[in-house]
């Protein structure tokens, strides 16, 4: 029994020990398979536990992208955008066929055929990239799409040195593009990339570059364009049809091409969109271009209600008051002003002077310039003097020939506040202008010239068949401009200086001036509305001084003609702007009665407790004062001045409104929103509205023979008050139509020096007015203010210079509270005419 065993045992052990070759090679593969294999998959696992978390998977009712603010008008026009990404997302359905056919070709041909990557794409990228010198781009638009959802520390990896940021990027662009794939369809892929792609210059998504590079909707693009867009993803910055229009053709052409082998277009079409010329349009900036001063003061409100965040990423929509036409208006206005007050101060001498050498070089680069410039609405261009003779300057702007006659720059004397410029006009354009010259000039006709008063003398002696130009330079003062509606609060325009570029500074806001004699109808309502003043009150215009000892000054006030005209009536004075009875009716009001009354009005700048307020000595911002004017020109009620109508949020929600229920175009919630305002917080009534009603009378009469005369121009129904500063550091002119409150003020933003010599309120800031409210009211009646209760204002015919009874037909018709009219049979009916004409 036992050898038996012995055998077995010895038999088994041998087959153990002695497997064959191919057995083992077997075994060792198998063995091999299993850790490679578990390898792989805790390494997958690994990857996907350390990227993953970093990825969010966006569906496609959740994408919320950045998008542009977009600021508009009262009419809806673009005045400007604040964005970090200029997007605006258009629905799929909205992205034309061949626009997004243009996208596949040039970027992921087999789109629709893939899962999200390209694995023979990426594979032929890495070997192009290591062996050729270069890149090749082996991304799919879903991997496109990815990459920007990605965290921007993520990003970051693509150009970092370390080699497991990069890869760290890479797979974190394949995991998220198949979760895209997953979990979306291929149009809402596509809706995703075409309004997510960076399309250059600040551009991102087809539509924000439609309108960049084109000024067009994406419904309007032709082929040719559509066709360029797409070849921008791979690098916008390279391939800018702005910077590099050679290379975007080329580009353009590649994409054109693709179209045509994928069977997307046709033949015929591929050779016209080849054929049609690269045209493409310099970029625009609304803000600068349109109100710039307002948009800013939006963009500031803005920042107070919602916060940075919200005004640069979240695509808020803000309907705002400004007016457009009258916006443009009021620019050309105060640019005309300025200038023609800059040419009564003087010339300041050429912009620089070249040497003969330097002639030519100079004209070859300025007309390259004019070539790549867009058209400017004011047509200022430098020149260069090439001749001068007595009676003209020969110039050339580029390659363009013109003259400048001695009609159009006879005001260029040499500065000198202190001379009136029409003494001192000149008659030869050898003393103004030399050979070399660089200076700045406008076109011009005899036509336009006729009508200038200096220069009409000299027009008969204009020679010769070239352009005619007019001889400029940028002015130096500053002005500011307000105009709003007093019933709605509406800001209509707003210029806060002459050029945004140059200073920020919005003076109608920021800007604290004495406002000089427009500060008087605060004065004069007080008088009104407290004290036994009337139209026919006496006041004494005789010289007064005033001491005070705790600051040990004396004041003497007097008149900006230095002279007195003993008793005047309150009419007069107020007509006129007679400074000593002002300070005397400040003296029978009383200081700090007046103070409150301003406070009432509007002013909240701080005020001097001195009888310098009845002259305006007291600095003031525009915006306060036009509410002080509102407020009479409201019969009482204080004006709430809005910039802002309405702001919805990207979801259509309405997070702000100020819309006035006297808006006829008030969408209906806005429209229930402002009754309910008005009904538990009405306008304040601040004034007594016969006292308003007798400021406005008084207003109308400094237009109708007054200070204010130049704006009867205005051919409507106006009143108003001019305000100069000693030494005429400062001029306004502040009035009112029944719809138009407007403020206009020019000075130096530093009172280091003056305007020039009789540089009143009348001559410097009055024709800006008058210019600005003849376009603003163009075609439009100004009706008569809302009627007053008979039984409160009579009219009388009085004498101006003594205001007592005029006898038959002389004298003029002026207002009165009823009781407080001069007693006399002659004593007229009562009148709610608002602004009816004096009868003299």
């Amino acid at each position: 029994m036992q050898p038996a065993l012995t055998t077995h045992t010895v038999q088994f052990y041998n087959l153990r020990e002695k497997p064959s070759w191919l057995l083992r090679f077997v075994l060792f593969f198998i063995y091999l398979s299993a850790v490679v294999a578990s390898a792989m998959v805790a390494g997958f696992l690994s990857m996907y536990v350390l990227f993953a978390p970093s990825l969010m998977l966006h569906k496609i009712q959740d994408y919320r992208p950045q998008l542009v603010t977009r600021v508009l008008s009262v009419d809806h026009d673009l005045i400007g955008e604040f964005s970090t990404e200029r997007r605006i997302v258009l629905p799929f359905e909205q992205i034309p066929k061949t626009l997004i056919q243009a996208f596949i070709a040039s970027e992921d041909a087999h789109f629709f055929d893939h899962q999200g990557i390209d694995y023979v794409g990426l594979v032929r990228s890495a070997i192009k990239t290591a062996t050729a010198h270069g890149q090749q781009g082996g991304s799919t638009i879903s991997m496109q799409v990815a990459k920007s959802f990605l965290d921007p520390q993520i990003r970051k990896g693509a150009k970092a040195h370390s080699w497991l940021a990069k890869i760290r990027y890479k797979m974190s662009q394949i995991f998220l593009a198949r979760q895209f794939e997953k979990s979306l369809s291929k149009d809402e892929i596509l809706y995703l990339y075409l309004n997510q792609i960076y399309l250059g210059h600040g551009a991102y998504g087809v539509q924000a570059a439609a309108e960049n590079y084109f000024r067009k909707n994406v419904s309007h693009l032709t082929l040719s364009e559509q066709s360029l867009l797409a070849g921008l993803p791979q690098a916008p910055s390279r391939y800018s049809p702005f910077t590099y229009p050679d290379r975007a053709k080329e580009r353009q052409r590649y994409v054109l091409r693709r179209m045509r082998e994928e069977n997307f277009i046709s033949q015929h079409d591929y050779e016209k969109a080849l054929a049609a010329p690269l045209q493409v349009f310099p970029l625009e900036d609304p803000f600068r271009e349109m109100a710039p001063h307002f948009v800013e003061a939006v963009r500031r409100e803005l920042m107070e209600h919602f916060g940075e965040k919200a005004i640069y990423e979240e695509g808020l929509t803000v309907y705002t008051t400004v007016d457009v036409d009258r916006q443009m208006a009021a620019e050309k206005a105060v640019a005309n002003g300025l200038h023609e007050l800059d040419k009564r101060q003087g010339f300041r001498g050429p912009l620089l002077t070249l040497n003969p050498a330097q002639e030519d070089d100079f004209l070859k680069r300025y007309e390259h310039t004019l070539s790549h410039t867009r058209p400017q609405t004011d047509p200022i261009s430098l020149a260069l003097v090439t001749q001068v003779s007595p009676l003209a300057a020969e110039i050339s702007i580029g390659n363009k020939k013109g003259q400048i006659p001695i009609a159009a720059m006879t005001w260029a004397r040499a500065p000198n506040p202190l001379v009136y410029y029409e003494y001192v006009l000149q008659n030869d354009a050898t003393k103004i202008l030399h050979r070399g010259d660089v200076v700045m000039v406008r076109p011009t006709s005899k036509e336009a010239l006729q009508k200038i008063s200096w220069a009409r003398p000299w027009v008969g002696k204009i020679s010769g068949e070239r352009p005619l130009f007019t001889l400029e330079q940028e002015p130096i003062a500053e002005s500011a401009l307000f105009s709003a509606n007093p019933h709605t609060g509406y800001v209509e325009a707003m210029i806060g200086g002459y050029d945004f570029d140059h200073s920020e500074l919005n003076r109608t806001m920021q800007a604290c001036r004495q406002p000089g004699s427009a500060f008087k109808p605060v004065i004069y309502s007080a008088a009104f509305d407290t004290q036994d003043f009337t139209a026919s009150t006496i006041l004494q215009d005789t010289p007064v001084v005033f001491d005070d000892p705790d600051h040990q000054v004396r004041w003497k006030p007097e008149n900006s003609h230095e002279e007195f005209r003993g008793d005047v009536t309150v009419r007069t004075a107020i007509k006129d702007s007679l400074n000593i009875p002002a300070v005397k009716t400040l003296e029978k009001v009383g200081i700090e009665t007046a103070i409150t009354y301003a406070r009432r009005l509007g002013i909240t700048t701080k005020i001097n407790r001195d009888f310098s307020l009845a002259l305006g000595g007291s600095c003031v911002t525009m915006w306060d004062l036009a509410t002080v004017y509102g407020v009479i020109a409201n019969l009482g009620f204080k004006p709430r001045y809005h910039l802002i109508t309405r702001v919805v949020d990207r979801d259509g929600r309405i997070l702000l409104d100020n819309g006035d229920v006297n808006d006829p175009v008030l969408p209906l919630s806005s429209h229930l929103h402002a009754v309910r305002r008005d009904i538990y917080a009405p306008k304040e009534l601040v004034l007594d509205p016969t006292t308003a009603y007798l400021m406005v009378r008084q207003l109308t009469n400094v237009v109708q023979g007054g200070t204010g005369s130049y704006a009867a121009k205005v051919g409507k129904n106006v009143a108003g008050k001019t305000g100069t500063t000693n030494d005429q550091f400062d001029a306004w002119f502040m009035g009112f139509s029944r719809d138009l409150v407007t403020g206009v003020w020019v000075g130096h933003d530093k009172n280091e020096r003056p305007l020039g010599r009789n540089e009143f309120g009348g001559r410097a800031a009055l024709p800006i007015w008058t210019d600005y409210m003849i376009a603003a009211l163009r075609g439009i009646e100004q009706s008569p203010i809302a009627p007053l209760d008979p039984d409160d204002i009579v009219t009388a015919r009085i004498d101006p210079d003594n205001g007592l009874l005029a006898a038959g037909n002389r004298g003029v018709i002026e207002y009165f509270r009823k009781g407080t009219q001069p007693k006399s049979a002659h004593a007229a009916s009562s009148s709610d005419d608002f602004y009816k004409a004096d009868s003299n």
